[in-house]
């Protein structure tokens, strides 16, 4: 009885190197379409079996003795008839079977590799800039790949759509909106064809959404009375809940969250009645909070991250005069990197987490500069006669993408695009009557700086 051993699973399993996810559209079984149980043909039972046809009896003889007495006598006698068979035979029904499957499975889809995205500030940096543009009429978010210049609205709406911010996969935008009277968190898919509504008040204003990785947004909520606070909620189970804070700080308001890029840090604002602006942090997994900054230094504002979650860089007037720092976590490592009484704002650290871009009227009209963390020199970036500000990076920071008056003090706002090096003639991006500003790519929750210490 034969079982054939050709019992054929496909090893076309397939995990592409590069994390893309695959699934063969042509998901093949191999079924043998022939069941082969082969009977021997010749089954052979020996017919030598072979009883010896003479068992002998010995004879009895009857000899003489010396003495002439006749005595019995059984000779030792062997049969000779010992018999073996002449043919042992073994069946020669070992079979193979005629056919072998050739099932070989080779699939058809072979994906081509798709590059492995940059990942900046704990997101997917994809080269793609979210920006608020008034030239539907309204204030819209809209979305600009590098790659193909034509922008896209992802939330249009006659309402006012601000403050995006990108998810730590690039697949989703969160931003606040007035649509239903008061401003609510959205989120939006990054094609801008999926919209949900994420918190639902309908007495004060929910704005300035920040991810934590991928399972909850940080947010302001301001009532009706003016007091404003920070909420999270749960992206799943929609739940929300205040951020606990230690009732012995005495905070009075808490502004501007920011989670740091590996989502478990919230920095934010906070300060007492009527006192300065500290900066807190509060960890997620242990529900504490911590000041980075303390009553006496200032007014602290304005932080933005750094790229490996163990910096935070903020504007202080500790000094006199409203100039960027940058601390460590633990606020023992605190360092000046501007020192000159202009007006500084809209912070972006770079990819690489070495410079700091933001705005400066310094020169007269603002412009975009660089400083360099570790040797706090300043590079101006744009020298032009315009107003240029909200600097971003893009991807690998070799580009500076930021807003810019295109001529006199009431032309409209649109986006440009310059070497990180300030080399070159800036490229514009967009153009037309309408105004486009706030240009973010690739950072979490840093577009939430919206303070200046001296205006």
């Amino acid at each position: 009885t034969f079982t054939p051993s050709n019992t054929f699973t496909p090893t076309a399993t397939f995990t592409p190197s590069n994390t893309a996810t695959f699934t063969p559209t042509n998901t093949y079984t191999s079924t043998p379409t022939f069941t082969f149980t082969p009977t021997p043909t010749d089954t052979d039972t020996p017919t030598a079996t072979f009883t010896p046809s003479l068992t002998p009896t010995p004879t009895i003889l009857l000899i003489k003795n010396p003495r002439g007495t006749l005595v019995s006598v059984t000779p030792s006698r062997t049969p000779t008839n010992t018999f073996t068979p002449t043919f042992t035979r073994t069946p020669t029904a070992t079979l193979t079977p005629s056919r072998t499957p050739t099932a070989s499975f080779t699939p058809s889809n072979t994906p081509t590799a798709t590059p492995v995205p940059i990942t900046v500030f704990g997101a997917q940096c994809l080269n793609f800039v979210l920006f608020n543009s008034d030239r539907t009429g309204n204030n819209d978010i809209f979305r600009l790949d590098l790659a193909n210049p034509s922008p896209l609205n992802l939330t249009n709406d006659a309402a006012i759509d601000e403050a995006p911010s990108r998810s730590q996969d690039s697949r989703w935008i969160a931003f606040d909106s007035n649509r239903s009277g008061h401003y609510n968190v959205y989120v939006s898919t990054a094609d801008g064809k999926t919209l949900i509504r994420l918190t639902n008040i309908s007495s004060g204003d929910d704005r300035y959404p920040s991810w934590g990785g991928q399972t909850q947004i940080a947010f302001e909520r301001t009532s009706d009375g003016g007091s404003t606070g920070i909420y999270l909620v749960d992206l799943k189970t929609r739940a929300e809940r205040p951020l606990p804070v230690d009732s012995t700080a005495g905070l009075s308001e808490q502004v501007h969250p920011v989670w740091s890029p590996d989502g478990r840090i919230l920095a934010y604002e906070g300060r007492t009645s009527g006192g300065d602006w500290n900066i807190y942090l509060f960890t997620a997994a242990r529900n504490l909070n911590a000041p980075l900054t303390t009553q006496g230094s200032g007014n602290n504002t304005n932080l933005i991250w750094s790229p490996n979650n163990n910096q935070l860089a903020f504007l202080s007037d500790r000094g006199g005069q409203a100039d960027l720092y940058v601390s460590s976590l633990d606020g023992k490592t605190v360092k000046r990197l501007t020192n000159d009484s202009s007006t500084k704002k809209d912070f972006a650290w770079s990819p690489d987490g070495t410079r700091i871009a933001f705005a400066s009227d310094v020169s007269g009209t603002f412009q975009i500069y660089t400083v360099d963390v570790a040797s706090a020199k300043i590079a101006q970036i744009t020298k032009t006669t315009v107003e240029s500000v909200s600097p971003t990076w893009n991807c690998n920071g070799t580009q500076i993408i930021y807003g810019a008056a295109d001529g006199g003090a009431n032309s409209p706002f649109h986006l440009y695009q310059i070497a990180s090096t300030g080399t070159g003639a800036p490229k514009p991006l967009t153009s037309g009557p309408q105004s486009d500003n706030g240009p973010v790519i690739g950072q979490v929750g840093t577009n939430a700086n919206r303070k200046s210490l001296t205006s």
